[in-house]
């Protein structure tokens, strides 16, 4: 990576996937995703808060094609509906796992129909290299269970 692109990544951070915005509230946004490929590093025998570095520059290596060891598990995610909606609250900083929580509670407390999420877990989106100090944007996902898909021309 040239020295430019580093100090550009630096300051504006990652690409991110397209999505719609549905609905945009106060506190929070509801996004639809259109069919989408995920990579997920799985770890075991670490807290949320000790995600570093290290697992970042694996992360990054794999996607950069240095993945002939077969080191880095990963799962593949396709989405089978046209589209898939979350609610979202965005927040900055350097989140602590207690950030997420936090945020995880005041997403769920503002959802006008929480019967229509699955809020037995979250999602974590950061979206900046861990070398980026500051303007970082982490974002909270909760998975809306009743989505409403529209119908499809054949």
């Amino acid at each position: 990576m040239s020295f430019l692109k580093f100090i550009k990544s630096a300051i504006t951070g990652s690409e991110e996937p397209k999505f719609e915005v549905v609905n945009k509230c106060d506190d929070f946004e509801i996004r639809s995703y259109p069919e989408t490929q995920w990579l997920t590093l799985k770890l075991s025998g670490k807290l949320p808060d000790e995600f570093g570095r290290e697992d970042f520059h694996r992360l990054f290596g794999y996607i950069n094609g240095q993945n002939e060891s077969g080191n880095i598990l990963f799962s593949y995610h396709l989405v089978l509906q046209l589209k898939i909606q979350y609610s979202i609250r965005t927040f900055g900083g350097f989140a602590k796992d207690a950030d997420w929580k936090k945020e995880f509670e005041y997403l769920k407390s503002k959802l006008e129909n929480p019967e229509e999420a699955d809020l037995s877990s979250f999602c974590r989106a950061g979206f900046d290299p861990p070398f980026k100090p500051f303007g970082r944007r982490n974002e909270v996902w909760v998975f809306k269970t009743q989505t409403v898909v529209p119908d499809v021309a054949e």
